[in-house]
């Protein structure tokens, strides 16, 4: 039994964070353990078990990231309690996962227990784990579709880095997050590194269109064309 010695409570919100703080000086348990911080920059290296209670989203993806490549160094464990009532099932379909217990939890939650999943080290299988293992790369989904006001067809170049996954009813969708747009992810059949000219023209959040080599920023319903 470690105890104190190397665990952590990490808290990016400034009022909870005093709040833990005010908590743990009231119990008398060692506030150094509580930080104040991104989890998405915490060095995660010197760590092998960690606790997630909190909704689906860019953080969690981020943190995944990082500890499926944590797992090719060493074994890594992720403990997680349902918050929004889908990140297990989001979980469970993931392939470098492997479900390996759970506890009944004593207060009613969207899932009554704790899970217990062991991270694999092994390459991704498809295109939802392929987005994360590199979720801030170069990459992007390439979504083609027929356009209604170019009336033509279309290819919507979608950077991994502007993205995240949501998972619903059984189905994974990539969410656009500039502009919360979702896509069922069955749809995105491809991905590609972006040149130079696309991550420039990707910068900003509208949408970059990409019809045969001719670039087109879409903004509402007014179409930019460029050179």
């Amino acid at each position: 039994d470690r105890g104190w010695d190397n665990c952590f409570s990490v808290e990016i919100d400034m009022e909870r964070f005093q709040y833990v703080r005010q908590a743990f000086e009231t119990r008398n348990f060692p506030i150094d353990r509580v930080i104040n911080a991104d989890i998405c920059e915490i060095d995660y290296s010197s760590f092998d078990a960690f606790f997630f209670y909190f909704p689906l989203g860019r953080k969690f993806m981020e943190s995944i990231s990082k500890l499926w490549q944590l797992a090719k160094q060493k074994h890594i464990s992720i403990f997680v309690i349902e918050s929004h009532g889908d990140m297990i099932p989001f979980l469970k379909n993931l392939s470098f996962l492997d479900e390996c217990n759970r506890w009944p939890l004593s207060q009613p939650r969207h899932d009554p227990y704790l899970y217990q999943f062991n991270v694999k080290p092994i390459s991704p299988s498809n295109m939802l784990e392929k987005f994360l293992a590199s979720p801030n790369s170069d990459q992007a989904f390439i979504y083609e579709y027929e356009h209604m006001l170019l009336e033509t067809k279309v290819q919507w170049l979608i950077p991994f880095r502007k993205a995240s996954l949501q998972f619903h009813q059984g189905k994974f969708y990539l969410e656009f997050l500039p502009l919360h747009r979702l896509i069922s992810l069955d749809k995105l059949l491809i991905s590609r590194k972006l040149s130079p000219k696309e991550l420039k023209l990707t910068e900003n959040d509208q949408k970059l269109l990409l019809q045969e080599n001719q670039y087109i920023e879409e903004r509402g319903n007014r179409m930019v064309f460029i050179n």
